[in-house]
């Protein structure tokens, strides 16, 4: 998945989280693992991933691909940080549960360019079984019209 999930204080960047006071918190987590770039900027990753990690940026944490793992240590993470866990709307989440039940139903719904709202579950047809499902059709209607038109010449 490629949801984000953010941990801030209530003013967001008005009250930002320091790297001092994140770094010694999420030190403190069997979860993560601390890693130091090039440039100077500090990752925490989920143990066993290469993905799922965490990073500060202008006084607020970003979580990239989000899973149900990561978002419980965030939660953890967030309550020693004296913070909370936001969406990508910034909309608060109140629990792992809550925030399981929001993924869950933005997932079976997507946002057509018309602004209306079309199901994508597995029982809807993807194109290319559409395809799959009329093309014989169309290939004997073409072979028709050539036959046809090679029988009338």
């Amino acid at each position: 998945m490629g949801h984000r999930a953010f941990i801030a204080r209530s003013g967001w960047s008005k009250t930002p989280i320091s790297a001092e006071e994140w770094q010694e918190a999420v030190a403190t987590l069997p979860e993560f693992e601390l890693f130091r770039g090039s440039a100077g900027a500090v990752r925490a990753m989920l143990r066993g991933s290469r993905q799922r990690g965490l990073e500060l940026q202008q006084g607020y944490l970003c979580g990239e691909h989000v899973d149900a793992r990561l978002i419980a240590a965030m939660f953890v993470l967030a309550d020693r940080l004296g913070a909370r866990v936001y969406s990508e709307h910034r909309r608060v989440y109140r629990d792992v549960a809550d925030w399981q039940r929001r993924t869950e139903r933005h997932g079976r719904r997507r946002r057509t360019g018309s602004g209306a709202s079309e199901l994508t579950s597995a029982a809807a047809p993807r194109p290319s079984a559409a395809v799959a499902s009329w093309a014989p059709f169309l290939l004997a209607g073409i072979l028709t019209c050539l036959v046809a038109i090679w029988a009338f010449q």
